[in-house]
């Protein structure tokens, strides 16, 4: 299970790592609009196997390709977990394992 607190304050909950490809762009992921977490509320972090490339038709017209990422353990950069972040969740998106935040922070801290 994989956590994602958005730039909007959402969090989301993810079945896989496969998952959050689909639904984060990696253009998106690098700008820093989205923070991982694995199931314990430990940080992630996006190391990018494929870079997001960037450039514009004709000197024009701007066009981005969005990269692959995988996601690793981010516990060396000294970044928070999940809960030391609790009060910048503004809500759950609707999702497979948890039906409301408080249900959430409650398997966070069983952990």
């Amino acid at each position: 299970m994989i956590f994602v607190l958005a730039d909007d304050r959402m969090l989301h909950v993810l079945s896989t790592e496969e998952e959050s490809q689909g639904q984060f762009e990696g253009v998106d992921v690098e700008e820093g609009l989205y923070r991982f977490f694995d199931q314990s509320g430990n940080p992630l972090f996006a190391e990018f196997t494929k870079s997001n490339k960037r450039g514009k038709i004709f000197g024009l017209l701007p066009w981005v390709e969005s990269g692959r990422y995988r996601l690793v353990s981010a516990k060396s950069m000294d970044l928070p977990r999940l809960l030391d972040l609790w009060s910048e969740i503004a809500g759950l998106e609707t999702n497979a394992h948890f039906s409301g935040l408080e249900e959430v922070r409650s398997f966070l801290v069983s952990q």
